[in-house]
Order: structure tokens, then sequence, then C-alpha cells
């Protein structure tokens, strides 16, 4: 159970971090636009401040404190935002965005992904197993029987401790 809160505190929950997902991953989809919102603009920013030959990267510094002031996390708010006052940069985030996702989804392969995370959660796995046993690579080449002992359960010689035997 989680910690009870302060004395006179409450305690509120603002999201169910479990979820349930069922048959939709419309939040997935949001992540997604979003990122490629993001990406648009960083593509579009570098693109500006190569070009742009207005006094002082006037052009570049806009969309940049807009970028600031307007969170393009919120891909949607931050679209009609930039449309409401840059039709022009709204109009080429949204090509930018829209070819950098045609991009991905060429050379999006499921499989990659999916061996992406399973190696990722073999290594966490694996770096956990040698955290919670006493377990190095150094000892496991060897083939050390008494490094997968628990340091709880060996003696003062470093040896699994039998059954009889009591730390004095």
């Amino acid at each position: 159970p989680p910690p009870a809160p302060p004395r006179g505190r409450s305690l509120t929950v603002v999201a169910n971090l479990g979820g349930q997902y069922g048959d939709t991953f419309a939040d997935v989809d949001k992540v997604l636009v979003s990122y490629f919102t993001f990406r648009a603009l960083k593509d579009t920013l570098a693109q500006i401040q190569e070009t742009d030959l207005s006094p002082g990267k006037r052009d570049y510094k806009w969309l940049y404190h807009f970028a600031t002031e307007n969170n393009p996390n919120d891909s949607e708010a931050f679209i009609k935002a930039l449309f409401a006052q840059r039709q022009d940069y709204g109009q080429r985030i949204l090509m930018q965005r829209q070819a950098l996702f045609d991009s991905w989804q060429q050379s999006f392969v499921p499989s990659s992904a999916a061996k992406v995370i399973e190696q990722q959660n073999l290594e966490h796995l694996r770096a956990h197993l040698f955290s919670t046993v006493n377990l190095s690579e150094d000892r496991l080449a060897k083939k050390d029987p008494n490094e997968c002992i628990p340091e709880g359960n060996k003696n003062k010689r470093g040896l699994k401790k039998e059954p009889d035997e009591t730390v004095a």
C-alpha cells in the first residue's frame, strides 16, 4: 500500500498509472503525434536558422520564443496557436511533420522495436539479478559456487552456512 499522507493533508489521485488498454492505444497515437510535431519544430527551426537573412535572425527567434511559450508536446494546442499567429509556420510544421511521419513509417519494422524492448528488458532484469544476488561477471566466469550465495547466508569464510551454524 502507498504511504499515508502527512497529517492534515489528503491524498489526491491525479492519474491512474495502471491503465487499461483494451483494444485501443489512443494515448500512444497522441504521444507519436506530439513527438512528430516536436521533431518537425526542431527541424524547421534548424532550417530557418540556416536560411534566415533577417536582421538578428528575427524569424528564427520568433519561432523559438513561440515554442518556449507554447508547449509543442501538446501538439494540437501548439498547432492551433501557431496558425493563429503565423499561418506560414503552421503550414510548414504540418508539412514537415507529415514528411517525418512518412519517412518513419517506411523505415519502421515492428519486429525491430520488439527486439529493442526485449533486449532492454533482459538487460534490466539481468542487472537486477546481479544486484540481488552476490554475483559478478568475473566470479561467474570462474564458476565459483559460493558466488550465488546471498551475503546473509554466508559464514565468515564466505562459504554457505550449514544449517546448524550460527553467526557469532
